[in-house]
């Protein structure tokens, strides 16, 4: 039996013991705070003025032959790529001009623009091709016919531009100009693009639209064309804000009713398809993709195209960069693949170059759209080729 003098004897020592493990946790959590605010970027660091080093210091000199297992003469692999990532960030904020790309169009650039994602695509659309049973190659054919099929039957009609007055024209191609910035501004897809003035065009063909209403309609194509082609299409209060007027609800409205004008029928190919498909084949390189982009949005602000189908529009694109990027030696690819020869589409080479000769007239923001380094100067070059190596007579007002 213990007394109570054992008993509290006992007790005074398990209360000692609880305090000095109350007080030496307090000490642990006060030390690791400390270190913590000390790695922090705006916290309090333990300088080398009281006598100790910072806590990231310590950690460097923890972790150094882990990180740096090399002497102080040489430099890891880490720090080489650091070293090479500044350099090419340097290297990159040099301004490089378009007489620079003209002296040099072999040389690889130091960034990531879309020509290289669509280059890697290709290339792996080729393996695809080759090794993957799923492509289902055999049915390319009919799928090419199908194609066909869609981009003869939902044109838009070329017989309503002799029923709309001059100005009317004139205001559709600020409209689609406009749509051309927001969705730049967007970064959406080329087929959301071409996809969204197909819609326009084949409404504003069915339907007058009043013009102060025109910028609605095609804000209302642009987003359908969207959530037909984008994995995330922009959002109609998105869209609502940039367009600057009326509200989420008036846009639900207008593309509820194109779908029913339209009778729920996006399934225009456009002409992105054939382009990939004959850059594939030819083997085209960057420039000739960013000139072939770059004349298909002209030839879509222009009204005068709108008679052409989407292939004969890109065979049209094609023949005239192959004159001026590579003096006109085209490939028999181009005609077996569109169904066109050159002399089908002279009239059409003959009026798109007539709308290059004056880019700040015809087409300002697509001129500015492919005049940046990521373009590569494309719209400057080929208007500097334009200037100095042809001149073209106007065939006259639209037809």
């Amino acid at each position: 039996m213990q007394t109570s003098l054992e008993r509290q004897a006992l007790k005074e020592i398990s209360n000692q013991e609880k305090s000095n493990v109350k007080a030496s946790t307090t000490v642990k959590v006060k030390e690791l705070k400390r270190v913590s605010s000390d790695y922090s970027d705006v916290g309090y660091p333990y300088t080398e003025e009281r006598g100790r080093l910072t806590a990231r210091e310590q950690i460097n000199e923890q972790f150094k032959e882990i990180l740096f297992p090399y002497s102080s003469n040489e430099k890891s692999i880490l720090e080489e790529a650091i070293d090479l990532t500044f350099h090419e960030i340097e290297s990159d904020e040099e301004e490089t001009s378009p007489e620079d790309i003209l002296e040099d169009t072999e040389q690889e650039s130091s960034y990531i623009d879309e020509t290289e994602v669509e280059s890697y695509i290709e290339e792996k659309l080729k393996i695809d091709y080759e090794a993957d049973t799923t492509v289902s190659v055999e049915y390319a054919k009919d799928i090419f016919c199908h194609m066909k099929h869609l981009e003869n039957r939902l044109m838009p009609d070329y017989g309503y531009l002799a029923s709309r007055p001059f100005h009317v024209l004139e205001m559709r191609t600020v409209v689609i100009s406009w749509i051309i910035g927001i969705h730049y501004e967007m970064n959406l897809l080329p087929e959301t693009l071409f996809l969204a003035t197909n819609i326009f065009d084949r409404f504003f063909s069915l339907k007058n639209v009043a013009i102060s209403k025109m910028k609605q309609i095609a804000m209302a194509a642009l987003l359908l064309a969207s959530k037909y082609e984008e994995i995330h299409p922009p959002s109609n209060k998105e869209a609502c804000s940039l367009l600057g007027e009326g509200t989420v609800g008036d846009l639900c409205k207008e593309e509820t009713y194109i779908l029913i004008v339209l009778q729920y029928e996006l399934g225009w190919p456009g002409p992105m398809p054939y382009m990939r498909l004959l850059s594939i084949s030819d083997g085209w390189d960057a420039d000739m993709r960013l000139a072939v982009k770059y004349f298909l949005e002209i030839c879509m602000l222009d009204p005068r195209f709108l008679s052409q189908k989407a292939s004969q529009t890109v065979a049209t694109c094609a023949y005239t960069a192959y004159c001026i990027l590579h003096n006109g030696n085209w490939s028999g690819t181009l005609h077996k693949l569109t169904g066109y020869h050159c002399a089908n589409v002279a009239p059409f080479m003959h009026l798109l170059l007539e709308c290059l000769q004056n880019p700040a007239e015809n087409h300002r923001c697509v001129y500015a759209k492919y005049s940046t380094r990521i373009s590569r100067y494309i719209s400057q070059r080929i208007h500097e080729w334009i200037r100095m190596n042809i001149q073209v007579s106007s065939p006259g007002p639209y037809m």
